[in-house]
Order: structure tokens, then C-alpha cells, then sequence
């Protein structure tokens, strides 16, 4: 009686389609699985950082009711970060024309008579910087002088510009 089984010989061919196969499997655990700091611990913080986010234009009864809020935890990707809107000062709005631009509309220029009605509103915010990264990224924003930012709490979002910002050493 002969032995019909045939043995399985390991080739060439066998180990390129395991490493393709592993690279696959790789790049998509790289790409949705979120391997930073999702929730408020701070993991790998060492720098405290202050910085205050500008927003040039917003109605006073928005104003009033986002300061109610504060201070507020910061949230970036849906999760807490760590960092805190400490406050927020308004006075009077001094601006005129706004352009807005969003996605695919031309650019609009509106036209605002400067009332009591709006105000210009100064957020400062304190967060913890990452170890080891040359950026100054607070959740996934990157924080820098001239920079648009989310200014994001569970209650708040607005965007506006980073007008200053302060290193204020170690974290305790």
C-alpha cells in the first residue's frame, strides 16, 4: 500500500504571502487602533504649557453661557486630555468685516456693526506637552503662536487663534 499524503514543503512563495499577509495586518492596527493617551491620565506628561486662544467675534449671550462652563477639562478626539480651559475675558468687539470660508462655498465677507451685541473673547488654557515629541501638541492639536485652535470642553467648542504662549515648567 503506497502513502498517497504529500508532505507540505515550506517555499519562497509561502513566506512572501505571510509577510504580506502580517504587513496588512500591521498597517491596519497602526491605523485604527489609537495608541496615545486616550483618557485624562497623563501618561508621559512633563512640560506644562499656558496659552491663550483668541476668538475675534462672538455674541455676548454665547459668551455669557460658555463662562458658566469654566473651568472646563479640554477633550480632543472624544476623549478627556489633559489640560483645562482656566478662564475666559471678553470686551467689546472692535471688528468689522469677517471673511469665513467653509468647505465648499466661496469666501463670504460679512459685515459686522460693532454694538454691545459681540465681544472678543481671550480663552487661556493649561494642558500637559508629551514626552519626547518635538511638537507642542495638546490632545491632536498642535499648539503654536498664529495657530488656529478648538478650544473644546464637554460643553464648549469654539476656534479661534493662539495669541501667546507660556512654558511654565515640569509637572508636578
Amino acid at each position: 500500500m503506497e502513502n498517497n499524503k504529500k508532505k507540505f514543503k515550506f517555499n519562497v512563495i509561502d513566506l512572501i504571502v505571510i509577510v504580506v499577509v502580517l504587513a496588512i495586518v500591521a498597517f491596519f492596527a497602526v491605523k485604527f487602533i489609537d495608541f496615545g493617551p486616550s483618557s485624562f491620565v497623563s501618561i508621559g506628561s512633563s512640560e506644562q504649557v499656558r496659552y491663550v486662544v483668541e476668538v475675534e467675534v462672538m455674541k455676548k449671550e454665547m459668551y455669557d453661557e460658555i463662562v458658566k462652563e469654566l473651568p472646563a477639562q479640554m477633550i480632543a478626539n472624544g476623549a478627556y486630555c489633559d489640560g483645562y480651559i482656566i478662564s475666559a475675558e471678553a470686551e467689546p468687539c472692535t471688528v468689522t468685516d469677517i471673511e469665513f470660508k467653509d468647505s465648499g462655498n466661496p469666501l463670504s465677507l460679512y459685515h459686522v456693526v460693532p454694538t454691545d451685541e459681540y465681544v472678543t473673547v481671550r480663552f487661556t488654557c493649561e494642558a500637559g506637552l508629551l514626552n519626547g515629541t518635538m511638537l507642542n501638541n495638546v490632545g491632536s492639536q498642535e499648539i503654536r503662536i498664529g495657530r488656529p485652535n478648538y478650544v473644546k470642553g464637554k460643553n464648549i467648542e469654539v476656534v479661534g487663534t493662539i495669541i501667546s504662549l507660556e512654558y511654565l515648567g515640569d509637572a508636578a
